[in-house]
């Protein structure tokens, strides 16, 4: 994903249009750009964190509308989203992964009901999650390799999570 972004970069500067934070040199073949810092949204309000239900904190800082993409999950999965500041459950029977969309500039919600392993795509940053399943079932978060991350099991919690090193997740 990181290269497509150099690679854009190169075009524009290419057609002779610099984009802001690109630096060229006389001959058109060196592109440097710089960063911000991103940070994470605020975490949840502690009073709003329980049973399932939790205010939205306030957006993450604004990506370039050129590179962004949706978050999504394949096989997919029925999804809400939300603006920041609202405050929204994980219907029954549902893991519930949450992450920032920089296109809708909303949470994104996903309700992952049918047991499977979904493979995530653009999922950046801090999000949350909420197991709102029934019985004793045990979801993972996977990484890269394939190696758990991270195992649970229903609570109606909400928990914050860091999404980049998360490339799969299962809720069975």
């Amino acid at each position: 994903m990181k290269r497509i972004g150099v690679v854009l970069s190169a075009a524009v500067l290419v057609a002779g249009l610099a984009p802001a934070g690109a630096d060229a040199s006389t001959t058109g073949t060196t592109v440097s750009t710089t960063g911000a810092a991103v940070t994470s949204p605020d975490a949840p309000e502690a009073a709003g964190a329980t049973g399932g239900q939790v205010r939205r904190p306030a957006a993450p800082p604004a990506t370039s509308a050129l590179l962004a993409n949706p978050p999504t999950v394949s096989p997919s999965a029925g999804y809400a989203e939300y603006d920041p500041g609202t405050t929204i459950t994980c219907p029954s029977g549902n893991l519930c992964p949450e992450a920032w969309n920089p296109v809708t500039n909303k949470w994104r919600q996903f309700r992952l009901y049918t047991c499977a392993r979904y493979s995530l795509s653009y999922w950046k940053g801090e999000g949350f999650y909420t197991n709102n399943q029934t019985g004793g079932v045990t979801s993972y978060f996977y990484g890269q390799a394939g190696e758990v991350l991270h195992s649970f099991t229903p609570d109606s919690g909400v928990h914050d999570y860091n999404w980049e090193p998360v490339w799969s997740i299962r809720n069975c």
